[in-house]
């Protein structure tokens, strides 16, 4: 199956910073490493999004129940939103985490998915990124988008099998507590969760 595909290389303790915000993705993501064996950290950024409140209660369970470290990162302002698509929201963490990181860290890791026509989840995007961090950091530290070339029913199937709680995650990107049912997250999560 596909994620066993994409599971060749062996990260045993590499150490990796993993975007996390608190839905399915990124907290695949975590078991995806966990069962590598590499070191994982995560890094939360509020960029005062609509749904600030629940991505965090769920981000704090997850990393509880994976028993992982959290960085959380405050923006101060609001990212610009085009409809549903946050502009160069992809971009911005990854500079940020990069800015922040300590030496020895080997890997960015986002939950990116096939699946969405937004620039900052496209192979290209990925690479350019990359380009700019080897130009900081000689090749040293790498994007990693594991799911780059799965669909979010693989993420969910994935999930399942790994027993991941998705019951403790979010993904709504109108509103928090009550997830508004029309966004493309929560069309995404009907009858999957």
């Amino acid at each position: 199956n596909i994620w066993e595909e994409s599971m060749t290389k062996t990260l045993l303790d590499k150490k990796i910073e993993l975007l996390l915000s608190g839905g399915v993705d990124s907290t695949a993501l975590i078991q995806y490493y966990k069962d590598q064996g590499a070191n994982i950290s995560a890094y939360f950024i509020n960029y005062n999004q609509d749904s600030i409140e629940s991505e965090n209660i769920s981000v704090e369970k997850i990393v509880k129940y994976f028993n992982i470290p959290l960085r959380k990162i405050s923006l101060g302002y609001k990212i610009k939103k085009n409809n549903f698509e946050y502009t160069m929201r992809n971009s911005l963490f990854i500079n940020i985490v990069a800015s922040t990181i300590e030496e020895d860290v080997d890997i960015i890791a986002m939950g990116i998915h096939n699946g969405t026509d937004y620039y900052d989840c496209s192979k290209k995007f990925i690479s350019t990124m990359q380009d700019i961090l080897d130009g900081y950091f000689k090749g040293k530290v790498n994007i990693d988008v594991p799911f780059i070339d799965w669909y979010k029913n693989d993420i969910f199937r994935y999930a399942r099998t790994k027993d991941i709680p998705i019951e403790m995650t979010y993904s709504c990107e109108k509103q928090s507590f009550t997830p508004c049912g029309n966004c493309p997250s929560c069309i995404d999560r009907k009858g999957r969760v």
